[in-house]
C-alpha cells in the first residue's frame, strides 16, 4: 500500500505553494499531531516538464496594473520540441504554442478581498493579474511595448475547485506573441526558456498579434488564507502564408482535467509511535 501511495504521488507534479492545513491526527497516545504542511498539486500534462519556474509577483503587478499587492505565480513551460532545447512553447507547429499553465497566490494578508470578497467574485480583477503578467513577460522578451488587452467581457460560471467554491472564468486577451527579434537578449541559463528562432522565424511574424482564449479557476481558500487562480490559454493567430491556427480546442481537455484534480495534499505522512 506504501508502495502504491508512493507511486500516485509521484505522478502529481506538487507546486512551490507551501501552506499548513488545518488538519490533526489522532494518536494511541491522545496528543493530537501537529498541523501537516501541504502543497497544492496537480496533474501535469505528459508534454509538459516537470521543471518548476517561480516568480515573485510584487513588481510585476505593480509595473503594468498598478495593483499593490503580494503573490507569487508558479508556472511549467512544455517541454522541448524536436532537435530545439527550446520549449514548445515558442513552435508555431505545436498546439501548446504559447500555452500557459501556472497558479497565483494572492496571500490575505497583502488584501483579502482582492478578486473574491465573500460571495462575490470581480472576474476583471482577475483577468488583471493575468494581464500584467502577460506584458512583463513580453517586456522581459523583449517587446518594448507590450499590448494586451481583454476582448469584450470575461464570462463566469460557479465550479468546485480544490475542495472549495470558486469560480471559471474565460476571456480573451489580444496579445503580442513572445518570440520576436529582441529575444537575442536573453539573459536566462535555461535553454528551455529561451525562443529558438528556428522554430518560428519562417512561420509567424517578430511579436506579432495573437488571440489568447484563456480559462482561469479563481477561489479563496480560508484554511489556507489565500486567493488561488490556476491559469490556462490557447491561442488563435494566422502565419505567414496565411493559414489560420486555433489550439485552444485539442488542449481544453486537458486543462479541465488538471482543474477538476487541483487539491491541497499533505507534504508528508504523520506516523504515530507506540
Amino acid at each position: 500500500m506504501r508502495a502504491q501511495l508512493e507511486t500516485a504521488l509521484k505522478m502529481l507534479i506538487i507546486l512551490t505553494i507551501l501552506t499548513a492545513f488545518a488538519l490533526t491526527v489522532g494518536c494511541s497516545s491522545g496528543v493530537a499531531a501537529p498541523p501537516e504542511p501541504t502543497v497544492l498539486s496537480l496533474n501535469l500534462p505528459s508534454a509538459y516538464s516537470g521543471e518548476t519556474f517561480g516568480v515573485d509577483m510584487h513588481d510585476a503587478w505593480s509595473a503594468f496594473a498598478g495593483l499593490d499587492l503580494e503573490g507569487s505565480n508558479t508556472y511549467f513551460l512544455p517541454k522541448a520540441t524536436g532537435a530545439s532545447k527550446a520549449s514548445a512553447r515558442f513552435d508555431p507547429a505545436s498546439k501548446y504554442f504559447q500555452a500557459w499553465i501556472g497558479v497565483y497566490a494572492v496571500p490575505e494578508s497583502s488584501n483579502p478581498h482582492y478578486g473574491i470578497d465573500g460571495t462575490v467574485i470581480d472576474a476583471d480583477q482577475i483577468v488583471k493579474l493575468a494581464i500584467a503578467d502577460q506584458k512583463a513577460w513580453l517586456a522581459a522578451y523583449g517587446v518594448a511595448s507590450p499590448t494586451v488587452q481583454a476582448l469584450g467581457t470575461p464570462t463566469v460560471e460557479p465550479v468546485t475547485v480544490a475542495g472549495k467554491a470558486g469560480w471559471k472564468i474565460t476571456v480573451s486577451l489580444e496579445s503580442n506573441v513572445d518570440v520576436g527579434d529582441g529575444n537575442g537578449s536573453l539573459s536566462q541559463t535555461n535553454p528551455l526558456a529561451v525562443p529558438d528562432s528556428a522554430l518560428w522565424a519562417s512561420t509567424i511574424a517578430s511579436y506579432q498579434m495573437a488571440t489568447l482564449k484563456c480559462v482561469s479557476y479563481a477561489w479563496r481558500d480560508k484554511d489556507h488564507t489565500a486567493l488561488y487562480v490556476f491559469y490556462c490559454n490557447g491561442i488563435s493567430f494566422t502565419d505567414k502564408n496565411g493559414n489560420a491556427h486555433d489550439t485552444f480546442a485539442s488542449i481544453e481537455s486537458e486543462f479541465t482535467t488538471m482543474a477538476r484534480t487541483l487539491a491541497f495534499l499533505p507534504r508528508y505522512r504523520s506516523v504515530c509511535l507506540p
